[in-house]
C-alpha cells in the first residue's frame, strides 16, 4: 500500500480519535483506514495503537512515529506548494539560447524589458551562431530562425523576415540597376555563405520561379561584413530584413527588383513539448507574442513605404550618412 497515503490514515485517526471519522475525513472506507494503519504496524514491526471499545490510544512507539509522520507529511506539502509556484508565479532561472546577429541586432530591447516586467526571473541568454541542442543542454526555450521548425520541440511563430536585394546608392550610380533577377549575373553579389539557398539566389513571380547563379568577390557567414560592405558599395546583397530595416529606412541602402518576391524565414519562440509548461516559460513566450502582434506573417521590419532603385536619376551620389 502506499506509505504515505497509509501515514496520512494515521495521522488522521489520531487526530479524529476514531477509525470511522478519519475515513469521512478521507473520503475511504473504515475498513481501508484500518487496513492502513495495520499495513504500517506490519511495516514497522509494533503496534502504534491501542484499540479499546471505547478509545483510541498511542503506544509508545506510536506517539514517537505520529509526530515524524506530521513531519513528513508538512514537507510534502510545502514541496507540493513550492513546485506548484512554478507552473502558477513566473520566477527562477530561464536559460534561453538566441540566434546571435538577431540578438544583437533586435531582441536585446525585448529581453531587458521582459526582464523589468518580469523581476523573479533570472534570465540566462546564450547568443550564438551554432544549433543548440535544447533539450541535450538543458535550454527552458530557444528563439529560431527557420522556414520550417521540425524536430521534437514545440514552437510558436512570432513573426516573419523577408529577404530584401539592396544595394548602396553609390555601387547602383556606378554599376547600374538591375531590373530583372538575370541582370544580377553581371554585379557583384556579396554572399552569406551559411544560408540554405548557396551561391544562388531565387526569386518568384507569380507562379514563376527563376534562380540566379551568383558570382561575388565576398563570401562569408559574418553579417555584419556583409552589411559594412554593401554600405560602403561593394555590390549586391540578399539581406534578411531585420539585418538592414534602418538602412532601407533612411535610404543608406536601396531596395531592388520590385515584383519579384525572394524567400522568408518565420522567427519562431521554441520549448521542449511538456505537459505542464512551467510558468516562466510560458510568460517569456507570451511576452513575445504581445510584443510581435497578432499577425505572425507580418515582416514588423520592412519599412513602410520602402523605396526601390528604379530611376537612375533619383539615386543621390552619396550615401547617407549613418545617425548612429
Amino acid at each position: 500500500m502506499d506509505r504515505i497515503a497509509c501515514m496520512e490514515a494515521f495521522v488522521r485517526v489520531i487526530d479524529e480519535g476514531s477509525f470511522s471519522r478519519a475515513a469521512g475525513r478521507l473520503s475511504i472506507s473504515p475498513p481501508m483506514v484500518t487496513k492502513c494503519v495495520g499495513a504500517l504496524e506490519a511495516r514497522l514491526g509494533t503496534r502504534l495503537i491501542n484499540r479499546s471499545t471505547r478509545r483510541l490510544s498511542l503506544t509508545e512507539a506510536g506517539r514517537v512515529y505520529v509526530e515524524h509522520c506530521r513531519q513528513v507529511l508538512a514537507d510534502l506539502a510545502d514541496a507540493d506548494a513550492a513546485v506548484g509556484d512554478f507552473s502558477r508565479v513566473p520566477r527562477g532561472t530561464l536559460r534561453v539560447t538566441i540566434p546571435q546577429d538577431f540578438s544583437e541586432r533586435y531582441l536585446n530591447k525585448v529581453l531587458l524589458s521582459f526582464t523589468e516586467r518580469f523581476p523573479q526571473i533570472s534570465l540566462e541568454t546564450d547568443a550564438s551562431a551554432r544549433m543548440v541542442d535544447v533539450i541535450e543542454e538543458g535550454f527552458d526555450a530557444a528563439i529560431r530562425i527557420t522556414p520550417n521548425p521540425s524536430g521534437n520541440l514545440a514552437s510558436r511563430k512570432l513573426a516573419t523576415t523577408r529577404y530584401v536585394v539592396c544595394a548602396a546608392p553609390s555601387y547602383l550610380k556606378s554599376h547600374g540597376i538591375p531590373r530583372l533577377p538575370g541582370d544580377l549575373e553581371r554585379h557583384n553579389c556579396l554572399q552569406y555563405v551559411r544560408n540554405s539557398v548557396g551561391d544562388q539566389w531565387f526569386f518568384r513571380q507569380g507562379e514563376q520561379i527563376t534562380s540566379v547563379r551568383l558570382r561575388g568577390n565576398l563570401r562569408t557567414n559574418d553579417v555584419n561584413l556583409l552589411k559594412r560592405a554593401t554600405l560602403q558599395g561593394n555590390g549586391v546583397h540578399m539581406a534578411a530584413s531585420f539585418v538592414v530595416s534602418e538602412e532601407l529606412a533612411d535610404g543608406r541602402l536601396l531596395a531592388l527588383l520590385p515584383g519579384f518576391d525572394t524567400h522568408a524565414l518565420g522567427i519562431y519562440a521554441m520549448f521542449p513539448e511538456r505537459r505542464f509548461l512551467a510558468a516562466k516559460v510560458r510568460a517569456f513566450v507570451d511576452y513575445l507574442v504581445a510584443h510581435f502582434g497578432s499577425d505572425p506573417e507580418r515582416d514588423p521590419w520592412l519599412p513602410v513605404g520602402m523605396k526601390y532603385a528604379v530611376d537612375a536619376k533619383s539615386i543621390r551620389t552619396k550615401p547617407i550618412k549613418s545617425k548612429r
